[in-house]
């Protein structure tokens, strides 16, 4: 190594430690309130009425491929066609959780074309519409949920997302997951 290079070195490199030493750390974000900030479709029972804790709304979503390998699924669900996805990863997380605590509990659409909204976190919505054109349809919420998982691990861009599919075990609820419309 030169003689030039050997001094410029050892100055980059301790500037580097001294950057590092007193590099002001990022606060931590606030926890978002989602047991209060949910709404639910009327009828439905709310994230306090299941005892669900924000912990519980924060949860991962599981892997697609735990949840169901159903090609059905594939042929009938597709991520926004928009240029991103607009809706909130965890805003539409906690719709997930939520809806996945419902279990057996029935998300009733009604007839198409109209939407029924299932969940409101931020400005994130989960609707279900009839597959039946002009007959409501129904599939238990925990299906409902994991249907909507796979737009959540498949339409991921920037910690956005949106997109479409079907229930779970019911092609005839058709979910979207995008921006409060």
């Amino acid at each position: 190594m030169s003689s030039f290079m050997k001094p410029t070195v050892i100055v980059i490199a301790t500037l580097n430690l001294l950057a590092g030493a007193i590099a002001v750390p990022t606060p931590e974000p606030e926890p978002i309130d989602y047991v209060n900030l949910i709404e639910t479709a009327p009828g439905l029972p709310t994230p306090r009425d299941l005892g669900l804790t924000n912990a519980d709304l924060a949860k991962p979503a599981p892997e697609l491929a735990m949840l169901m390998a159903r090609d059905v699924l594939n042929k009938r669900a597709q991520c926004s066609t928009s240029t991103k996805p607009n809706c909130g990863y965890f805003d539409a997380l906690a719709c997930y959780n939520y809806l996945n605590g419902l279990g057996s509990t029935r998300c009733v659409v009604n007839s198409s074309p109209a939407l029924t909204r299932f969940c409101l976190s931020g400005s994130c919505a989960w609707y279900g519409q009839s597959g039946i054109w002009g007959q409501p349809a129904s599939a238990p919420c925990v299906n409902v949920a994991a249907g909507g998982a796979w737009v959540l691990n498949s339409c991921y861009v920037n910690g956005r997302v949106a997109g479409d599919s079907t229930a779970s075990g019911n092609g005839n609820v058709v979910i979207y997951i995008e921006k409060l419309k």
